[in-house]
């Protein structure tokens, strides 16, 4: 073994044994969201899986800019709003039986996908779904053929934070805390709003830190 990948292997060891202290830690002081969240990132940890979520208004081109990274329009985009719950952009590696998604619905039930088109992947994310996705659908994994997504890379596609929907940005904001990174997306039209300067605040302010 390389002096790197045990040096590597070392300090993912002490991060893990940090992370599950400090999960016992708010757990046991009844602070259950935010043990909640330690989890999730201890269990990335583990799997090494890196996601990186993709945030901002509705029609700041979210899903349009996580279409021209896979290389097809996957994602509905248009002018109005769309997205309507969150949707995990995997590589087609982490399929277990070859299907092309499975969509996780509110009530724990879960349905495969094998048509990763975009009318199929429509059906289960849109605003105007006849499935009532904002009401009914928990969340979406895609499993597609990129190199993006390479190195157990997740991209995540997130509702508009100023989306008419109730939820949207509350969902958005739960996706944020469990990601390993965010990219934040303007819209080209009006870039710099006051209300993208707002969350941008308010997402320091949640982070508790001195640096965006």
């Amino acid at each position: 073994m390389s002096d790197y990948k045990q040096k590597y292997l070392e300090k993912k060891k002490e991060i893990l044994e940090c992370l599950s202290e400090t999960q016992k830690y708010l757990s046991e002081n009844e602070f259950e969201h935010e043990a909640e969240v330690i989890r999730d990132h201890q269990k990335n940890l583990e799997n090494g899986e890196f996601s990186i979520a993709v945030v901002g208004e509705f029609s700041a081109g979210k899903s349009t800019f996580l279409n021209a990274l896979m290389g097809e329009r996957i994602l509905p985009s248009f002018t109005n709003e769309t997205t309507a719950t969150v949707n995990f952009l995997r590589h087609k590696n982490a399929a277990r039986n070859g299907e092309c998604g499975e969509v996780v619905y509110n009530d724990k039930t879960s349905e495969k996908i094998y048509s990763a088109d975009l009318q199929t992947v429509s059906k289960y994310v849109c605003t105007n779904s006849d499935v009532e996705v904002a009401k009914n659908v928990d969340h979406l994994d895609l499993y597609l053929d990129s190199k993006f997504l390479d190195g157990n890379v997740t991209l995540v596609d997130t509702p508009g934070l100023n989306g008419i929907a109730e939820g949207h940005k509350e969902m958005t904001m739960q996706q944020i805390e469990r990601s390993s990174a965010g990219i934040f997306m303007f819209n080209a039209n009006k870039p710099g709003s006051r209300s993208d300067f707002e969350f941008l605040s308010e997402l320091r302010k949640n982070s508790k830190s001195e640096r965006l």
